[in-house]
């Protein structure tokens, strides 16, 4: 009860600046199984930009390849392995997925 007071005084101290992070019951760390070639996506923070309702979805990806395309709400890209964030418009509604075209992998976080 007191960690998630703590939690929820944070979010609205945040709020009030327009930026409103995930908490990590919401974010942390979700991640795809990873496949046999070592890939995986992982969301590991989500920030809410409450003026202009857009959010920033903090993952990282990782596998052999080049280039991965990442999908979340209508958005689609294409990302190096790494730490990178991908801009949607509102609050997230879908899973963050991402897709290779040399394995066929998919996975979802």
């Amino acid at each position: 009860m007191f960690r998630k007071t703590i939690t929820t005084l944070a979010i609205a101290a945040a709020s009030v600046t327009g930026v409103v992070a995930a908490t990590p019951a919401q974010a942390a760390d979700r991640c795809s199984p990873t496949s046999s070639y070592g890939e995986r996506i992982c969301v590991t923070s989500v920030d809410y930009n409450r003026a202009g309702d857009t959010s920033a979805i903090h993952f990282t990806l990782t596998g052999p390849w080049t280039d991965y395309r990442v999908t979340a709400n209508d958005t689609s890209e294409l990302y190096y392995p790494g730490s990178r964030v991908i801009g949607v418009n509102g609050h997230p509604y879908t899973q963050v997925c991402a897709t290779e075209s040399t394995t066929h992998w998919r996975g979802c976080a």
